[in-house]
């Protein structure tokens, strides 16, 4: 079922317009989901590995993994023993990190799946960024005041950042070596200079309220910050200056971003909302999809386009893709 919202009339996007046609057609036609087999329980973070052919999703509920392989659609669980939440693949030392709420990050082999370090944490983790530019993971410290950066290669703590507090997704731009830190406590975005690891600025994200999944568009120089009550924020990441609104479904959590088809996924309150952006960063809603109720993640297949997102039904775990229309 798309639930149909009204685009802009004056809306001009660089790169395909959207026409009557594409908001009427199928935005996200579902594929049968994938049972994982083991424990169920409740799902955190995802995210693609387009190299391998996998899709992560982290598996707080039942203290696992979930990965995917894309390649003959088959789940399996890792069992880590402790929460896990975020994921990041490094493809610099070939491996990819999860850490979360039990206080460990875990090193595992990008190949074979297999863990091969594991490092205890001043506290409980939440979302994770890799920075190739600086061979640095990023850790959140779940509601805490501080974000941890990880040697790649070591895998131990090399310095601690203090931010405001509460962090939820954080996104990277390449060309500026910055860092964008939701701070759900404040209300706000902070930029941190990766190449000092330090806080250089603090951008307000209302009327975008705890702002949770964070996007950003290298092309049109744009952040997207999900927040509260159901509102996305467009900001630019020059000024820091919130240029555009829009509505989302309640509760969005993670949001991911096509840079291909140029779309921003946003999960919560059992829809998808399907936002389409113009290389200028002007955004616009195409629509909202169905999907279960408890999906508040999802993460994007590179390679296909395909969007995944993962549920529990309170007996089974699933993760299921949806493949978007050409328009």
């Amino acid at each position: 079922m798309v639930k149909k919202f009204a685009l802009a009339a004056s809306l001009a996007f660089t790169l395909s317009p959207f026409s009557a046609h594409a908001q009427t057609s199928a935005i996200l036609t579902p594929n049968p989901p994938v049972a994982v087999p083991g424990t169920d329980g409740g799902f955190d973070y995802m995210t693609a590995d387009p190299s391998n052919g996998f899709i992560f999703a982290s598996h707080p509920g039942a203290k696992e993994l979930v990965v995917l392989n894309t390649k003959d659609n088959t789940a399996q669980q890792i069992d880590l023993q402790t929460t896990v939440n975020g994921v990041a693949v490094d493809a610099v030392d070939d491996k990819f990190f999860t850490a979360g709420g039990g206080g460990k990050l875990f090193d595992l082999n990008r190949e074979t799946l297999k863990q091969q370090g594991e490092t205890d944490l001043p506290g409980p983790g939440d979302g994770i960024l890799f920075v190739p530019d600086n061979d640095t993971l990023y850790i959140d410290n779940d509601d805490g005041t501080k974000i941890w950066a990880v040697n790649g290669k070591s895998d131990q703590i090399t310095s601690t950042i203090t931010i405001d507090g509460a962090p939820e997704y954080m996104a990277y731009d390449t060309a500026t070596k910055r860092l964008f830190q939701n701070i759900k406590a404040k209300d706000e975005i902070q930029v941190i200079d990766t190449t000092s690891n330090t806080v250089t600025a603090s951008w307000p994200t209302t009327p975008a309220t705890k702002p949770h999944g964070l996007v950003f568009d290298p092309v049109s120089n744009r952040l997207y910050s999900a927040g509260r009550p159901n509102i996305l924020a467009v900001i630019d990441a020059a000024s820091g200056k919130i240029v555009q609104t829009l509505p989302l479904a309640s509760n969005t959590d993670q949001i991911a971003f096509d840079s291909k088809l140029r779309r921003i996924y946003a999960p919560g309150g059992g829809f998808i909302t399907v936002i389409g952006v113009g290389n200028d960063g002007t955004a616009a809603v195409l629509g909202q999809v169905t999907v279960p109720a408890k999906d508040h993640t999802l993460a994007v297949d590179p390679n296909t386009g395909n969007v995944w997102i993962s549920y529990t039904d309170g007996t089974t775990s699933y993760l299921q893709s949806f493949v978007p229309s050409a328009n």
